[in-house]
């Protein structure tokens, strides 16, 4: 069968973030939908921030609560 995927799109670092903060307390395939995104972009986006630390302090070098205040 064919994909039927619509064209691909880079998401920022403040995109990621917001989609590890909705992961916190939504399940992946809403969050995919809520972000418009495919379900394996958001497992990625989760996979890599376990393998990589991505985290608001390792990227903004802020903790979580002031990056979310810059937002």
């Amino acid at each position: 069968m064919a994909s039927t995927s619509g064209k691909r799109c880079t998401l920022s670092i403040e995109q990621k973030l917001e989609i590890l903060e909705a992961l916190k307390s939504k399940k992946p395939d809403d969050v995919a939908k809520d972000f418009n995104i495919g379900y394996f972009t958001v497992k990625n986006i989760r996979q890599n921030e376990d393998e990589a630390g991505i985290s608001y302090e390792s990227i903004l070098g802020v903790s979580h609560k002031d990056a979310l205040m810059h937002l």
